[in-house]
């Protein structure tokens, strides 16, 4: 019985550890051998945190080392997105700088769905931002990078210099101390200041340096001509009276090597804690006293959504435990490393540790912001690398610089200024006199000189058919200004819908010359308002039911390049309203094709001889025009004057193409066409009545006479084909051949 008890409960430890097994989740970073330790620490007081707490969680954390991998830190990122595309279930948690937030936005939580006030508001609203993307919070910061200016106070204090707060000190105190010293020891090695200015560092000791150039605190980075100008012709004169090209180029072992060997009177650099006592850290100085141009870069954390619901709540447990303000202080600050949570910085202990005012004097601790769809691409950087590069090193003037910048991440759009290009006002030039000529036209309708040429539609349906071709050529108008979802949308419409308008009167005048007694063409010659209603209806309704459903976003296309331009454009997107769109595409094809049909049919009727025939150019034209427009929309053109020219020439072909082979080309019938205007009269004469019989002229089906090309003679009529097929395709090619009717009334 005691070995049957026994047994039971080791049964029953076994089962419980089974029960209790911890959820087990793995995180990966990567870190400089210095820091590594820091890692290591916070995952295991981590670990000791769950079990205190009973949370059976386990964190297992994989750091990536120069020594241990080929990473370093800008390959980490791309590492990540590697990770991350092939929806890795390997790692939960992710730690990443949050200028990378827009590469991971896809992949990681949002974590507004999932963290509350009691943690968010825990840290810097600014350095949180960070890792916000359109909305999403990808991350949130264990820790931020701030800049700082390294001052040599042995060298301040021989020369009764103070710490500098403002740029114009910072030159005033650094060439009054390099020409003592240089004095005192003409070999002395002294600089004045690095620049940090190299490959790596251009881009962010110059947007630093503009961020200083603000007017308040509160104030944005500096757009404007002006500030940019003033900063770039600054930046470069800190270089010529305090360093040199190649100090200005040097890497960061050389800086690290000043702090430590004194010679240097200004340093700038990323605060490392307070690791010599040559030098004392302060936050960057400013155009004006009292505005710092330090900047942070947040070191943030996110989450996996490709891992279980399971894991996913392990590991916000591990962000909630990175929030409270006790491990920010120990394992943060304790390794000399600025946190987001700014209240930390009125601590003593803490203050005793890390320099607070460098955090205190630049709050509100803006962080540089840039168009992160530009931004975040490494062409855009080094474009923008290469042209602070020509200046500072090169031939360039900040005047050539700041314009060179600008086309970085400017938009350009077609206007009617001159300045920057002329293609705007040329191509609202050719289509503005292509509207005067076309709306000038319309006069033709009412002229008894020309009376007799447009006897092949009513006015009113002339009218309707031109506006079609007004509406698709005013569509050209939508590329100008600024491009918005609004005009995306205007511009499918005015072109399909313009489209649609010209081509139903031309339907309906084909549906009633058909030269057989039909139902059909009885019904659209008695109901034609109603017919033209009917068809207009169906457009309004397709249209109509894309409302409320985008079909379009708006796309740019950046080029990264200073002598390229950037621009935006149109880009579909999938789901219903795309669906709904080639519905309406589908419908108009088969529009089309039934009118192609109907053209077949009436291809030798002389009333509409030279009708049909541009018509049928005017479908062949407008087709190709069709098959360019989705061609080009759907590459990747990265060419602003080519995607514009392809467009507006797209476009204006495929107005004036309808306009011109339906209506213009009536200007000069007499020309083109070898009877007289006068035998036009027939068909003037004739209302092509469906609702009577007439019958297909007998000199038109006579298979023997000269003037037939289609031949049949007596033999071959009693071995005609009796099925079905047979009979509509003879059908068909009799009519095909019909050229008059032999009975019609007016």
């Amino acid at each position: 019985m005691k070995y049957t008890i026994l047994l039971v409960f080791i049964l029953l430890c076994i089962l419980q550890l089974k029960i209790v097994k911890p959820i087990e989740i793995t995180a990966i970073t990567f870190s400089y051998n210095e820091k590594k330790h820091f890692y290591s620490s916070l995952v295991n007081g981590f670990n000791e945190y769950t079990r205190d707490k009973g949370l059976d969680i386990v964190l297992d954390i994989n750091i990536l080392t120069p020594d241990n991998s080929t990473a370093e830190a800008v390959d980490f990122a791309t590492h990540i997105d590697n990770l991350l595309s092939k929806k890795t279930k390997r790692y939960d948690i992710f730690f990443y700088y949050g200028s990378n937030a827009f590469r991971y936005s896809n992949n990681f939580l949002n974590l507004y769905n999932y963290l509350g006030n009691d943690v968010l508001d825990n840290f810097a609203q600014e350095i949180l931002l960070t890792g916000d993307y359109d909305g999403i919070l990808t991350g949130i910061p264990l820790s931020m990078d701030v800049s700082a200016l390294y001052s040599n106070k042995d060298l301040l204090k021989k020369y009764g210099k103070s710490i500098p707060k403002t740029w114009d000190e910072v030159i005033e105190t650094g060439e009054y101390i390099l020409k003592k010293e240089r004095e005192e020891n003409p070999e002395t090695e002294l600089i004045g200041y690095n620049g940090y200015a190299n490959r790596e560092g251009t881009l962010p000791s110059f947007n630093e340096f503009l961020h200083s150039y603000r007017d308040s605190k509160n104030e944005p980075l500096p757009t404007d001509d002006e500030t940019m100008i003033e900063a770039l012709k600054q930046f470069k004169y800190l270089m010529k009276s305090l360093s040199s090209e190649s100090i200005y180029q040097s890497s960061d072992g050389f800086t690290i090597n000043k702090l430590f060997d004194g010679n240097a009177i200004f340093l700038r650099f990323w605060y490392l804690g307070k690791i010599t006592p040559i030098y004392q850290a302060t936050a960057i100085p400013g155009k004006i006293a009292g505005i710092s141009g330090t900047v942070g870069v947040a070191n943030n954390v996110g989450i996996s959504k490709y891992v279980s619901e399971e894991r996913i709540q392990a590991s916000l447990e591990f962000l909630k435990y990175i929030s409270l303000k006790e491990v920010q202080k120990k394992y943060v600050i304790g390794n000399s490393l600025m946190s987001a949570t700014i209240s930390l910085y009125d601590d003593e202990e803490v203050c005793s540790i890390v320099d607070c005012d460098i955090v205190k004097d630049a709050m509100p601790l803006t962080i540089t912001q840039f168009d992160k769809d530009a931004f975040g691409s490494e062409y855009y950087n080094q474009k923008y690398t290469d042209c602070l590069f020509d200046y500072l090193y090169g031939n360039k003037t900040a005047e050539e610089t700041v314009k060179r910048i600008k086309s970085l991440t400017g938009i350009h759009k077609l206007n009617l200024k001159t300045d920057d290009s002329i293609i705007g006002i040329i191509i609202f030039i050719v289509v503005i006199l292509t509207l005067t000529l076309i709306v000038g036209s319309i006069s033709l309708l009412f002229i008894k000189k020309f009376e007799k040429r447009y006897i092949f539609l009513p006015k009113v349906l002339w009218l309707m058919t031109i506006l079609g071709s007004i509406m698709i050529m005013t569509s050209i108008f939508t590329l100008y200004g600024s491009i918005t979802e609004f005009k995306c949308h205007l511009n499918i419409g005015l072109m399909m819908g313009g489209y649609y308008v010209c081509i139903i009167p031309i339907l309906y005048r084909l549906i009633i010359n058909i030269p057989k007694i039909n139902s059909y063409s009885i019904w659209v010659r008695n109901n034609v308002i109603l017919f033209i209603v009917l068809m207009l209806l169906i457009e309004v309704i397709l249209n109509l039911t894309r409302i409320g459903t985008p079909l379009y976003k708006v796309k740019k296309v950046f080029i990264y390049s200073a002598d390229e331009k950037n621009f935006v454009k149109c880009s579909k997107l999938p789901g219903l309203a795309s669906a709904i769109f080639y519905i309406e595409i589908t419908w108009i094809l088969i529009v089309v094709l039934n009118m192609l049909f109907l053209l077949f049919i009436e291809w030798n009727l002389n009333v509409s001889y030279y009708e049909v025939r541009g018509i049928v150019a005017s479908i062949f034209i407008t087709t190709l025009s069709m098959i360019m427009y989705f061609l080009f929309t759907g590459l990747e053109i990265k060419n602003y004057f080519a995607y514009n020219i392809l467009y507006v020439v797209t476009l204006y072909i495929f107005s004036f193409s309808n306009y011109f082979f339906i209506y213009g080309i009536k200007i000069i019938d007499p020309l083109i066409r070898n009877n007289k205007l006068e035998d036009r009269e027939e068909l003037k004469k004739s209302s092509y009545s469906a609702t009577k019989s007439y019958s297909i002229n007998r000199s038109s089906r006579s298979f023997g006479t000269t003037n037939n090309s289609f031949m049949m003679d007596g033999s071959n009529k009693s071995k005609v084909v009796n099925n079905r097929q047979s009979i509509i395709k003879n059908s068909i090619l009799r009519l095909h051949y019909v050229k008059t009717f032999e009975h019609y009334n007016p």
